[in-house]
């Protein structure tokens, strides 16, 4: 992994709303993990992502979810979504394009999906309508995005992230 350093001082921050809110709720509050018998709905029970910053100010993510439907009929798989335009802390907004790389299992087995885009978000409905699914369930999903890292601040580069 490299990151290209154009200034002395470099402050990167990293947004990771949805999956350091998912993957570290249950240990800031000193719950336990849900049992399956006790599960509603899907709960995430790890996310771990790992995020390359290249050069051209792009990113390549592979994140891993391992997810829990218990026993819950009707379950096809997860939705993924992320957004395509972030914001600075001074509120500039600027665009992130994403490309899809892959969407496998945890043995890099091609999972189905789905892809709807909007001008503020790209979503992947990972699953596939006609076969259930239930028990813990594992998404491995690689993506490209483009124009991550800001430069504008004389005194340090940022990231923005999720």
């Amino acid at each position: 992994m490299s990151i290209y350093i154009k200034k002395l001082s470099v402050r990167i921050l990293i947004y990771f709303v949805f999956p350091f809110l998912l993957s570290t709720f249950n240990s800031l509050l000193g719950t336990a993990p849900a049992k399956a018998e006790t599960v509603t709905d899907w709960y995430v029970k790890d996310f771990q992502s790992e995020i390359v910053v290249n050069k051209d100010s792009s990113l390549d993510i592979t994140e891993k979810i391992t997810a829990d439907c218990g026993d819950l009929p009707d379950k096809h798989g997860i939705f993924r979504t992320l957004p395509l335009i972030s914001k600075t802390s001074d509120g500039q907004e600027f665009k992130t394009p994403i490309e899809l790389i892959s969407i496998t299992d945890f043995s890099d087995n091609l999972l189905k999906y789905s892809t709807t885009k909007d001008t503020k978000t790209i979503e992947w409905k990972i699953g596939d309508a006609n076969k259930t699914v239930h028990g813990v369930n594992y998404y491995k999903i690689k993506y490209h995005v483009k124009n991550a890292i800001r430069t504008s601040n004389a005194d340090f580069d940022e990231l923005y992230w999720n």
